[in-house]
């Protein structure tokens, strides 16, 4: 009986994993780049800042590339292209971690950044 509901506990916790995920992830609207501003000489030295015209109630402070991220200079590339052209994009984020720059947990951090048509 304690290894079925060992088992059952197992199961139930693998299919929590998915919804916890979600909540922690998301794609942005369609929406334009409106300011993109970088951190040179404080404890954010190196992140890259994008605020967006119609940005979501979880990232309404913006969105983060860190310092040291793969893919930082292709996406900020995205970022900068879309702000000089006016272009859409589509961003998609982590909601989750806490920027270390601010105590607001309404930034976040980007994991990919997409024109749009």
């Amino acid at each position: 009986m304690k290894n079925v509901l060992n088992y059952l506990l197992l199961i139930f916790c693998i299919l929590l994993i998915p919804i916890t995920y979600a909540a922690e992830y998301e794609k942005s609207i369609r929406t334009k780049v409106t300011w993109v501003g970088a951190y040179h000489s404080s404890s954010a030295s190196g992140d890259v800042l994008i605020r967006v015209e119609k940005p979501s109630e979880n990232c309404s402070a913006g969105y983060l590339l860190l310092e040291g991220t793969l893919g930082l200079n292709s996406s900020l590339s995205i970022a900068m292209s879309a702000f000089h052209s006016n272009s859409n994009v589509e961003i998609h984020a982590y909601t989750a971690k806490a920027w270390r720059g601010s105590g607001s947990s309404k930034w976040c951090i980007v994991e990919g950044i997409h024109l749009v048509k």
